[in-house]
């Protein structure tokens, strides 16, 4: 060994004693929807989140706001849309230059989630009705976590396999429950503002 490496051998050694590296708090992407704010901060990044409801109860506008702010920050954000149901001209707001839309069919959709969380250039997936993720869940978790993402699911039904750290589920006229999340807001629930009708979807709505 040289002695330039012995000095920085010596003085990696030195550091992971008296200075050890700390894991970084998580930081969560915005939420920015009215009602919700007090008891979700964000959505989990990294990490994996679900939405829940029935198509057409607005699943996709809780997603919005953090889609805007990406977006207009130019920041690429993927939608994975399996069964070709989204229109993304109807998502509002949002800079349609860096949305990036996959269709890969059901059997691969887990799949396309996963390579996008790993490339560490997306920080947030959002994953359209795909069907029982939970063979993959723990796959998806590790991608979200190399590549500093979020992966949020939108599903008719939960999926208690999954090891989401987020779970919203939507009822009707606008209401959201808190079913995974911070321990003390468990079970809450919250009305937020009835969304329009998006024009981002085709045959159903997200």
């Amino acid at each position: 060994m040289s002695d330039r490496a012995a000095i920085v051998a010596q003085l990696r050694d030195h550091l992971s004693r008296v200075a050890p590296v700390r894991a970084a708090p998580p930081v969560r992407l915005p939420l920015g929807v009215p009602g919700l704010e007090r008891l979700v901060d964000g959505w989990p990044r990294p990490g994996l989140a679900e939405v829940v409801g029935a198509p057409g109860r607005g699943r996709i506008d809780l997603l919005l706001p953090a889609l805007q702010e990406l977006t207009l920050n130019r920041q690429t954000v993927a939608l994975i849309d399996p069964v070709g149901w989204l229109n993304p001209p109807g998502l509002r707001g949002v800079d349609l230059d860096f949305v990036l839309v996959v269709r890969p069919g059901a059997t691969r959709a887990a799949w396309a989630a996963e390579q996008l969380l790993r490339c560490g250039g997306v920080p947030l997936v959002a994953l359209l009705d795909a069907g029982s993720l939970a063979r993959s869940g723990r796959r998806l978790q590790h991608a979200a976590e190399h590549g500093d993402a979020c992966l949020c699911v939108l599903s008719e039904r939960p999926d208690p396999r999954l090891p989401v750290r987020l779970r919203l589920e939507l009822g009707g006229s606008g209401r959201v429950r808190v079913t995974k999340g911070a321990p003390r807001y468990q079970g809450r629930e919250v009305q937020v503002r009835p969304a329009p009708a998006l024009a981002a979807v085709g045959r159903r709505a997200p």
